[in-house]
């Protein structure tokens, strides 16, 4: 058996590029993340107006499933191209184009990637707004020529996508980072440490300012992989690889805390830590199924790598040549020229020479391509166009800003102008209408005051009136009852004094007597009438019903009293000026209204107190509700107590009195709310 071959070291910083493979591949894909793909038919015909809502919900479903390579993520695009076609809406036709080929891209079918990304270009160039959509698509062109680690044609397509983003007002705010996290990827790849540094500070810092936490992610990632190949810091690339690890398993992203897994596991293989490197390395190597391609020949190459430093050569191989034949099916040019280079060293340990040149020769021809100094320059042009086009644009943003500060200026001025001329003008307009206010308040106030005189002596003027007709209601009442009676008396009294020779006979006595004490009893009454006892001993609900209960004995009306809530203890000329109101209304009732019927009601709910007092008469006119004088008498003691009365005509008469409880409680006269009729 043939002993160990010997064979020269690999190139120099071989295994840095081994370690900048896997985490730049990772990240490339960002916000066009992502079975050998068919065409899909572009022939359908236009039959109606498409649902674009729709369309675009069915590819966001689809873009959840793209990084764990899931051909769910494939039907929902398809669906959302075949609605689009349908309703001819190019923008949903061009993105689910592009969305399709970001799903090959993730299964590392290139092949199907190119064709779809450049239909989704031709669908584009159709759309007069097209949303920042070609941004994404060079974006998707950028990360397929990456993959083909054919670096100068990546450049061209991420700086497109970069001016895209620059241009359009309706790209994502995180798409500047994200693409920024791709570039610098590119730079890492080509081992230029100031291009790499400066895309990585920016794509930080706007990951930072606009709070997107996969951007971070990724640039934690990026910053690892700059201390392990091109500035080597094994200590500050741990601490980025773990800090992207712990914040993808934070959010819950599976696909990312494997990558950083991944990287951890590289970073201890090259430290010369197997077992570490082992157990990070071996549980993404456990779902390799449902790895992205590019993960999972990383995730192969690295566990080989790590079996080789164990010198557990034929243990390694196997991982290593399935990875080569994943790697070549998808033209990974980075991974295939590391792993001819692992596999070749097991061939030299077996002593197979012919397997040990055909596997260093490639990996040779391979780190030759990938170091094309043509590549690199063409890359430097690029990027330096793009800086100075930065330049001039910032120059072009400061000579701007300049003349915006000049026209601010003169437009403050004109402004000032303008504010002082108004100003002036709005001091004199005010100072007229101030003194048009004033008059025409003075002039309403002397307005008030003599409409408040008239009312005041119409009150008056109904107080007297009201109090004259009281008056001579006492004296005709005084003059046909009490004094008639006296005078009856008198010559009672005067006939028998002449009869008192003869003597007194006692019926003739008794008689006298009784007469007295009729002409008492009337007088009593009248008292009554005046200051009613009952209100003033047992409240305003007793009083009225005995009232109604005299009058309907001393008439032949049928009055009916009704009660309905508890009426408080009220001040007792409050409740002598309601019963006068109710005594002043049956008694218009009875002299004028012809009336067979009458209901007295007093109720008390909710705070108000209110007094019906309803017959079936002849009813009331209308110059007699306005000009009557017991009536005027009424709305007088009415708004001396803050109430309201109602009085209408319908089948007889009905008068509606209702006063607030607290207002009568209070024993302060208010000012008159307003009378229904």
């Amino acid at each position: 058996m043939t002993g160990p071959i010997s064979i020269r070291p690999l190139f120099p910083a071989a295994f840095r590029r081994l370690s900048a493979v896997l985490y730049l591949f990772l990240l490339v894909p960002f916000f066009v993340r992502g079975q050998s793909g068919t065409p899909l038919k572009e022939g359908v015909s236009y039959r109606f107006a498409p649902d674009t809502t729709a369309i675009l919900q069915l590819i966001e479903q689809g873009k959840k499933y793209e990084f764990k390579a899931s051909d769910s993520a494939l039907l929902f695009h398809r669906e959302a191209l075949i609605a689009s076609q349908a309703g001819a809406y190019n923008y949903g036709i061009a993105y689910s184009f592009l969305r399709i080929a970001a799903f090959y891209r993730m299964k590392g079918i290139y092949d199907s990637t190119l064709y779809y990304t450049e239909r989704s270009l031709l669908y584009s160039i159709r759309l007069s707004n097209d949303r920042g959509l070609k941004g994404k698509i060079y974006n998707e062109l950028g990360s397929y020529y990456y993959f083909r680690s054919q670096y100068p044609q990546a450049a061209y397509f991420y700086y497109k996508a970069l001016q895209e983003i620059e241009t359009s007002n309706m790209m994502s705010p995180k798409a500047k980072s994200q693409l920024y996290t791709n570039i610098s990827c590119l730079w890492i790849a080509m081992k230029q440490e100031d291009q790499a540094l400066f895309y990585l500070q920016h794509g930080e810092k706007e990951a930072l300012a606009n709070h997107d936490t996969i951007s971070l992610i990724r640039i934690l990632n990026n910053w690892g992989g700059f201390y392990s190949s091109i500035h080597p810091n094994s200590a500050k690339a741990l601490t980025y690889y773990d800090r992207s690890f712990q914040l993808a398993r934070k959010l819950g992203d599976k696909i990312q805390t494997q990558t950083a897994a991944v990287n951890i596991g590289n970073y201890y293989q090259r430290n010369h830590q197997p077992e570490k490197a082992i157990a990070y390395l071996s549980d993404v190597i456990a779902n390799d199924k449902q790895l992205p391609s590019y993960l999972a020949i990383s995730a192969h190459l690295y566990y080989g790598a790590t079996l080789i430093d164990l010198k557990k050569y034929a243990a390694a191989k196997p991982y290593l040549t399935d990875a080569l034949q994943q790697a070549q099916a998808t033209g990974y040019a980075c991974h295939q020229q590391v792993l001819n280079y692992l596999l070749g060293k097991i061939a030299a340990q077996s002593g197979d020479a012919v397997s040990t040149f055909q596997y260093m020769d490639r990996s040779y021809m391979l780190a030759d391509s990938l170091d094309n100094a043509d590549n690199k320059q063409l890359s430097y042009e690029l990027d330096s166009k793009y800086k100075a086009s930065e330049k001039d644009k910032q120059l072009a943003q400061q000579q701007l800003v300049l003349e915006r500060q000049e026209n601010g200026i003169r437009q403050r001025n004109i402004w000032i102008w303008a504010v002082t001329i108004i100003s002036g003008l709005l001091v004199a307009a005010m100072i007229s209408f101030y003194r048009n206010f004033k008059r025409a308040r003075l002039l309403q106030e002397s307005l008030i005051n003599n409409l408040r005189q008239t009312q005041e002596i119409s009150q008056l003027r109904a107080q007297i009136k009201g109090e004259e007709s009281e008056r001579s209601r006492l004296a005709k009442e005084l003059h046909d009852g009490v004094v008639s009676q006296l005078l009856t008396i008198k010559l009672g009294l005067n006939m028998l004094r002449n009869r008192n020779e003869k003597g007194i006979q006692p019926d003739e006595l008794n008689d006298t007597l009784t007469q007295l004490d009729d002409t008492a009893t009337e007088v009593r009454k009248m008292a009554h009438n005046l200051i009613p006892d009952a209100v003033l001993q047992s409240g305003l609900n007793n009083a009225v019903a005995i009232f109604c209960d005299k009058l309907r004995k001393s008439c032949a009306i049928d009055i009916d009293f009704q009660q309905e809530g508890t009426v408080p203890s009220l001040p007792p000329e409050v409740s002598l000026s309601l019963y006068r109101m109710v005594q002043e209304l049956l008694q218009n009732v009875v002299k004028h209204a012809e009336a067979t019927e009458i209901l007295v009601q007093i109720s008390c709910w909710n705070g108000l107190l209110g007094i019906t007092v309803e017959d079936n008469g002849i009813g009331i006119s209308r110059t007699a509700v306005q000009q009557g004088l017991g009536l005027e008498s009424i709305r007088t003691r009415v708004r001396s107590l803050a109430g309201q009365i109602d009085i209408s005509n319908n089948n007889g008469t009905t008068v509606y009195l209702e006063f607030e409880i607290h207002s009568l409680l209070s024993g302060t006269n208010y000012a008159n709310k307003g009378n229904h009729y």
